[in-house]
């Protein structure tokens, strides 16, 4: 879910009139909503540095940044050269960072902004307290650089990759010299396991991503804010027995990972459960480890599985969503034409909630008017923004990165974020003055802006559950077991829940199939559930009439428009008394 990728670089801009410092963005209307500047000084005015946003707290109110010192002059609240934190609220400036260290990069920091992690300058990872201002060195005498801290809601937990081999001692943990894992640090223990390990705890057989590059693996893991899920992308053929044996060799599959009990769940798969083949990278989790993100090339190309049917493109690179308890999928980058995408992609991110992600690309067939001319000397790249509706469709489609004084499309230069509400949408550009409404020249330093979540349609969303366990509609089915004939089993808890924006109605269940009888399913007690996650249950209990399978289906009537009605399969065994 943070921090999205390492900054890149870009040829030099020409400097401008933003020598007039004294700027203030207050909000400037665009197509997409309100511009806000982010990075800015105590009073949030530019000031002639790099500012670059590196992490935003789940209600989007905090955002953590590097910035240094004015080469020239002074700039208010903007003393030292290191992390800042700014309260959008009160449009507070606090510096977090520790000038004692190297401050580097590639930070990430707790939803109170207490805590913050990052990659120094000499390749090793720190936490700190910014309260208490307690800094530590969490990779002491690392024999190889580490890359991408990313840190839990709360704080205590650090993520990151690494292709040291001696911070931890169980050599039965590490991965092959010259490949990189992916670690896990707890500051209250202030101890660090191997968090990339097999359904058996094991190391892997090559690391995580498919190159030797930490840079590169760096972003091919993520955590989830909470803390219990690892995201990772590899090519090792121990990770899971649900990889196939006839996988082909270098390909990399998307696992993840529960980090209390081990369990691992291969993420590209098909709605019906086949594994998927390609080349799947870069995977993101939203905060409760539900969703995931993730890039996938050549799918279907060598093994002739696609992830999604209607992806045609089976060379080139799109981005989908995978619900891990449902098993819906999304096709993010989808084409307006349904067609081959036209661009090339760099970075993605996905919401705390799961419901946005957020990706750059050159391509110009997400939108059907990307016909602006690009800005200055960076204008390649677009960042879009996609919110998700039900049962794998598409809510909306944004382009976020059109200047709000018409004068094109800006670049990016790092990001985008999101933050875990998808309140906005957040990105570092070097055309400053064009997100400013001022003109349209390049400048050398960059700075991170915001665009207001674009207005959604209001939807109802259903989730069905039996027990903790998500349902997909169609496919779903839940098996009660063996039971004696005459006799019933134990009943099993159902829960319908409304996580969309607008009201669930009409609720209803209706059993069908021969053999429906052998199945008692109690009354609602809600017929309409309000958005934004309220929920009913119901039970269900298996009594069969006879031997052998006994199967129905129950269906839930509701408003949902893609999922009604919400159909389970039910299905147990009869058994002689």
């Amino acid at each position: 879910m943070k921090n999205p990728i390492p900054s890149f670089s870009k040829p030099p801009g020409t400097l401008s009139l933003l020598a007039t410092v004294g700027i203030l963005l207050s909000g400037i209307t665009c197509g997409n909503g309100q511009v806000a500047l982010l990075t800015g000084d105590y009073n949030n005015a530019y000031h002639p540095q790099d500012s670059t946003i590196q992490d935003l707290s789940a209600d989007g109110d905090l955002v953590l940044f590097t910035s240094g010192p004015p080469a020239t002059g002074s700039t208010p609240g903007i003393t030292e050269g290191g992390f800042y934190v700014r309260r959008i609220s009160t449009n507070s400036l606090t510096f977090v960072g520790d000038t004692s260290v190297a401050q580097g990069g590639e930070g990430s920091f707790s939803d109170d902004g207490r805590y913050l992690c990052w990659r120094g300058a000499d390749n090793f990872i720190y936490w700190r307290d910014s309260v208490s201002d307690i800094t530590r060195l969490i990779t002491p005498a690392a024999d190889g650089a580490s890359r991408r801290p990313v840190m839990s809601a709360d704080g205590r937990y650090v993520a990151y990759a690494s292709v040291a081999r001696n911070i931890v001692s169980n050599s039965g943990k590490l991965q092959p010299a010259g490949k990189a894992g992916a670690y896990l640090y707890d500051s209250v223990n202030q101890t660090t396991i191997v968090a990339s390990l097999n359904s058996s705890g094991k190391a892997l057989d090559t690391g995580i991503g498919v190159v030797t590059s930490v840079a590169t693996a760096g972003n091919e893991f993520d955590l989830s804010a909470d803390g219990k899920y690892l995201v990772f992308s590899s090519d090792a053929t121990n990770v899971s027995p649900a990889r196939p044996s006839t996988y082909p060799a270098s390909l990399t599959c998307i696992y993840r990972r529960n980090l209390s009990t081990g369990a691992i769940d291969l993420l590209n798969k098909t709605t019906g459960g086949g594994v998927a083949d390609g080349g799947f990278s870069t995977p993101r989790i939203s905060a409760n480890g539900g969703r995931v993100s993730f890039f996938g090339a050549f799918v279907g190309t060598f093994g002739g599985k696609r992830l999604i049917d209607s992806v045609s493109n089976g060379f080139g690179t799109d981005l989908y969503v995978k619900d891990a308890g449902t098993g819906d999928l999304w096709w993010a980058t989808k084409t307006t034409d349904n067609s081959v995408s036209d661009g090339s992609y760099l970075s993605a991110t996905i919401s705390g909630n799961g419901l946005t992600v957020a990706f750059g690309s050159t391509g110009t067939k997400f939108v059907t008017a990307n016909t602006d001319p690009p800005v200055g000397n960076d204008g390649l790249f677009d960042v879009f923004r996609v919110d998700l509706a039900s049962g794998g469709s598409i809510a909306k489609t944004t382009l976020v990165t059109n200047s709000p004084n018409g004068s094109g499309n800006v670049d990016f230069r790092y990001g985008p974020f999101l933050p875990g509400n998808a309140s906005y949408t957040a990105f570092c550009t070097s055309q400053i003055e064009a997100m400013l409404g001022t003109g349209s020249n390049d400048s050398f330093f960059s700075h991170g802006f915001s665009i207001v979540k674009p207005s959604l349609p209001k939807l109802p969303e259903i989730v069905v559950l039996a027990g903790i366990v998500g349902l997909t509609d169609n496919s779903g089915k839940v098996n009660f077991g063996t039971v004696k004939t005459g006799k019933s089993g134990t009943a099993k808890i159902f829960t319908i829940k409304n996580i969309g924006t607008a009201t669930l109605q009409n609720l209803a269940l209706k059993k069908s199939g021969a053999q429906q009888g052998d199945f008692t399913v109690t009354a609602l007690t809600a017929a309409s559930l309000s958005g934004g996650g309220a929920s009913t249950i119901f039970k269900v209990t298996f009594k069969p009439k006879a031997k052998g399978a006994r199967n129905a289906v129950l269906k839930i009537v509701n408003n949902d428009a893609n999922e009604n009605p919400f159909d389970i399969k039910l299905t147990g065994t009869g058994a002689a008394p």
